[in-house]
Order: structure tokens, then C-alpha cells, then sequence
């Protein structure tokens, strides 16, 4: 009991310092919340432990207003829809919860696309567009909308994909550099009251090498 107490004072201490376990964390712009940070580092690990090479693709989507109480639901049954879309794909998401003050619900997503049956060299413009083409299809096939309103609901950074790829020299500060990132959706300027509402994950069927290998235009 007491060695539990010391090891979360131990760890409040390291991250009012900017650390969170092997990670440094954003405490510039607002304050973490362990609750959130703890899920946020599952979800991260798993990722990064299902796929040694990977591309990042983070977007936002918007509730429709008229269907703010069926939201856990339509989260849900748009990544099957888009596993569905993308089934040759192997896919891991980690969404954000957000309510602004008019009471629009949007839910940040950080999307990891395993990159490890991709050709070397790929025309990324390409891959991101099609990532995008998918991600409103299938947000306005779960919400019912008509395509050009997923346009509004549908958000996505101007960025190119980010690449994770443990072969890569500089593996450990991109992996470190996107997780300092990603930190600021576990800010909190309340107490979390049910943290697994509020951020969490999906992860899609595993697809094996002989399933996925196709050709990529």
C-alpha cells in the first residue's frame, strides 16, 4: 500500500516535470491528466507494438448535431465501415473526445495504416488521399448524410503522413516527438470522472501478408 503511494506520488512528481514513463509530455499548454495519459500510452504502445512500420494520418470528425445521443454508436460503426472500406489494411485509431461550449461533439483520431506490405517508395499524396476519400465515405454512409456535407464534418491537417519505421535511425525521437504531441489531447482543466470516455482506441482484424499482398497504384 505504501509502496503504491510512493510510486504515484513518484510519478506526479516526473510529470509535473514534463515525463510521463519513457516519454516527455506537453505541460506548456495545459495539464495532463494521468487518468488520460495512462490510456493514451496503452493505446500508443499497442500500435507501435502491432506495427514496426506505419503511417500516421490524424483528422477530426464532427457529431451531426441530431444525433449527439447515439454518438458511442456512430464512432463505433464507422471504423468497422471503415475497416470495411480499407479490409486489406491493417488499422489501429486512438479518438479524442471534444465538446466545445455550443455543445458540438468531435472526436479527434489519430489513425496508424501498417505500411509494412507498401511498396518502399510510395506516392503519399496518393495514400492520403485515398485516406481521406474513405474516411468521409464511410462518415457520411454511418451518420446518413449526403457526401458533400461530410466535407464539413470531416476535418484533416493539412500534413504530410507521418512515418514510423523502426529501421529508421531516427525511430526513437519520432516515436518520442509524436507521443509529446499526441499528449496534449490527455490535457484535463478538470478531474477526469471516466477517462475511458473521453479517449480511447479501436483496433482492426489482422490482415497477414498472403491476404494483403496486392498491387498498389
Amino acid at each position: 500500500m505504501v509502496g503504491n503511494m510512493q510510486i504515484h506520488l513518484a510519478t506526479l512528481k516526473r510529470l509535473e516535470d514534463g515525463f510521463y514513463r519513457d516519454y516527455q509530455v506537453d505541460i506548456d499548454h495545459g495539464s495532463p491528466s494521468l487518468e488520460l495519459l495512462d490510456v493514451l500510452y496503452r493505446a500508443y504502445t499497442d500500435a507501435l507494438m502491432r506495427f514496426s512500420h506505419c503511417y500516421v494520418f490524424r483528422f477530426r470528425v464532427r457529431i451531426p448535431n441530431k444525433q449527439r445521443q447515439q454518438e458511442g454508436t456512430i464512432l463505433n460503426q464507422w471504423f468497422y465501415r471503415l475497416c470495411h472500406y480499407r479490409r486489406n489494411d491493417n488499422l489501429n485509431v486512438i479518438w479524442k473526445r471534444e465538446v466545445v461550449q455550443s455543445g458540438s461533439i468531435s472526436y479527434r483520431i489519430t489513425l496508424f495504416l501498417d505500411a509494412s506490405n507498401y511498396p518502399p517508395i510510395i506516392n503519399e499524396l496518393k495514400v492520403r488521399k485515398r485516406l481521406a476519400k474513405d474516411i468521409k465515405h464511410s462518415w457520411a454512409k454511418t451518420t446518413q448524410i449526403h457526401k458533400q456535407d461530410a466535407n464539413e464534418l470531416c476535418i484533416f491537417l493539412n500534413q504530410p503522413l507521418f512515418i514510423l519505421n523502426k529501421s529508421d535511425e531516427d525511430y526513437q525521437f519520432q516515436r518520442g516527438y509524436l507521443f509529446y504531441v499526441l499528449s496534449r489531447q490527455a490535457h484535463s482543466n478538470m478531474a477526469v470522472t471516466n477517462a475511458s470516455s473521453t479517449l480511447g482506441a479501436f483496433i482492426s482484424k489482422s490482415r497477414s501478408r498472403k491476404q494483403n499482398n496486392r498491387k498498389r497504384k
